[in-house]
């Protein structure tokens, strides 16, 4: 038995979707879900890339948003469900709706009729919606169903906002490992190494893949990632000495910025990987502390 197991349960993929993707959605959000091509072809992208922008929010830092907000979720709920079923899910993009807010995207539906794809002694092997195939090809697979899905979405932001591809596609590729970085189950390190394998295959549509650290901390085990791309989150300019919560706070006395005025994802690429390691193990002692019985 691999690493690919079924970490949470249920008796098929589409069972296995609906039970545990975007559990926050409620059955009228779901029943008003939208298709893609009404993000792409009827302007919603569009339009709520222009409100940003109106709002003062830089031109490619607003691209790169929507293309995290929607390119973004699904590199991330397919790498999450590809570690939590041990498997590879292969949804219809024809068939795939969003759940959408103001400017932003709530969540994704997934198909309940989608196929899936698991190694030979997984328990889904042998169902009639699901193929056996070997690690590679679960791998290929995958990636593969997470850039046909992102595709449309990521083309379309590219020409409407004249943003560059690479960039936008980035936000979809260093997402796919979000599950290893706040663990809902345990992780190994087989796991981490082929999920960020399988990121950064040769053939992506994004140029490379993040690397991603297996550490342990407090007798606890974390994930450090370090992106490839940049979200571009440090050209819009933001007052620090705004009110804040206290968890915030702490935060920004451990590591004072040497421009308050600018802000940066604690996994940016413009980071050394020490300052990263530092700034994203200091976010999970924090949340172990407050998890942990006084």
């Amino acid at each position: 038995m691999t690493w690919h197991r079924l970490h949470l349960p249920a008796d098929g993929p589409g069972e296995w979707l609906s039970t545990h993707v975007c559990t926050h959605l409620s059955a009228t959000d779901r029943a008003g879900a939208v298709p893609t091509a009404d993000l792409t072809d009827g302007g919603w992208l569009l339009d709520a890339f222009e409100r940003s922008v109106a709002g003062g929010t830089p031109r490619a830092y607003a691209a790169t948003q929507l293309a995290a907000a929607f390119g973004g979720t699904i590199g991330m709920e397919l790498g999450y469900a590809h570690v939590g079923a041990g498997a590879g899910f292969l949804p219809d993009p024809a068939t795939t709706t969003w759940v959408l807010g103001e400017s932003w995207a709530e969540g994704i539906v997934l198909p309940a009729d989608t196929r899936a794809v698991v190694l030979a002694d997984h328990p889904w092997a042998g169902r009639a919606d699901v193929d056996v195939v070997d690690a590679d090809e679960l791998a290929r697979r995958t990636i593969e169903a997470i850039a046909l899905l992102a595709e449309p979405i990521i083309d379309h932001l590219a020409r409407a906002t004249r943003t560059g591809r690479a960039g936008l596609w980035h936000e979809v590729g260093d997402a796919v490992p979000s599950v290893l970085e706040w663990q809902s189950f345990p992780v190994g390190a087989d796991a981490v190494r082929d999920v960020v394998a399988m990121a950064g295959r040769v053939g992506v549509p994004w140029r490379r893949g993040p690397v991603v650290e297996l550490m342990e901390e407090g007798g606890a085990s974390t994930c450090v990632k370090h992106r490839a791309g940049c979200c571009m989150k440090y050209l819009e300019r933001r007052d620090r000495t705004a009110p804040r919560d206290a968890d915030k706070a702490a935060f920004w006395e451990a590591f004072p910025a040497a421009d308050p005025e600018r802000m940066y994802c604690n996994d940016c690429k413009f980071f050394t990987d020490d300052e990263r390691r530092d700034r994203q193990l200091w976010w999970f002692r924090r949340h172990q502390a407050a998890a942990s019985p006084p």
